[in-house]
């Protein structure tokens, strides 16, 4: 039995899949650009009776997957991934300091990552037009 709990009311409904772009997309979590070729998550919800569409760069997913593998209960929400994220990492850091020592700082350094990666696309297509 898992002692996960999210503290966020579920979706009515949730389909996401990864795909590959066939046009330029904006990142739901970062705004960034998901080129043509990319893969990237697409996600389909409702959650209030709101339909929406949350499409995810694989920068953001890189950092996502990370913490999926690292936090035994990694709960996040679109549009606030991030934010759940470190306060998930400072909270797993004061349960178990000694078991999380390389968290943060992996988390870090894919945060970083994926920052420089959108600005060389964001200089890239700057140049293109």
């Amino acid at each position: 039995m898992s002692n996960c709990f999210c503290d966020h009311e579920p979706a009515e409904v949730y389909r996401k899949n990864r795909q590959t772009a066939r046009k330029t997309h904006r990142c739901y979590e970062c705004n960034g650009l998901i080129l043509n070729g990319e893969r990237y998550e697409y996600v389909f919800h409702i959650w209030e009776g709101h339909p929406d569409v949350c499409k995810t760069c694989p920068r953001c997913l890189s950092v996502r997957d990370f913490l999926t593998i690292s936090l035994p209960c990694y709960c996040w929400s679109h549009r606030g991934a991030f934010e759940d994220a470190e306060e998930q990492i400072d909270e797993a850091y004061y349960r178990a300091r000694d078991e999380v020592q390389g968290l943060r700082f992996g988390y870090l350094r894919r945060k970083i990552i994926a920052a420089r990666a959108r600005a060389s696309i964001r200089s890239t297509a700057m140049g293109a037009r």
